[in-house]
């Protein structure tokens, strides 16, 4: 049995409120990122530790995405899971949901942000594991 444990942080408050959970898989992760009004499953992204061929002691991680129809979850899923990948050197699954009605430019700043400082709150608590 695992004994690793759920980790869950949260950046913002009230409806720019972003929350992520993340169950370590081994050496890997799988993550989710909700927030906003109504939470809901908008994108998945996996991003797939690798060493590079031409460029060997140079750790990158490839991103592919899945998205819901009129979805734009995958900006911020595809974020994460590049931004983990990298950090962690291991598969990092996100699955991102974040919604708020009528969302302005400045909305969806604030959100990035939240995701942003939750990310980095994130990789410190996977660390300590």
């Amino acid at each position: 049995m695992n004994d690793q444990k759920l980790i869950q942080v949260s950046a913002g408050e009230g409806k720019y409120e972003v929350c992520i959970r993340a169950i370590p898989c081994g050496k890997d992760l799988s993550v989710t990122i909700t927030g906003g009004t109504e939470p809901h499953v908008g994108a998945c992204a996996i991003g797939i530790g690798r060493l590079p061929d031409e460029r060997p002691m140079q750790y990158s991680a490839t991103v592919s995405t899945f998205t819901v129809p009129d979805h734009k979850d995958d900006v911020v899923a595809k974020m994460a899971a590049k931004e983990l990948a990298d950090a962690i050197h291991a598969n990092v699954t996100v699955t991102c949901g974040i919604h708020i009605d009528d969302a302005t430019k400045e909305d969806l700043i604030l959100l990035q942000d939240n995701v942003k400082q939750a990310l980095q709150a994130l990789q410190m608590q996977h660390m300590q594991q």
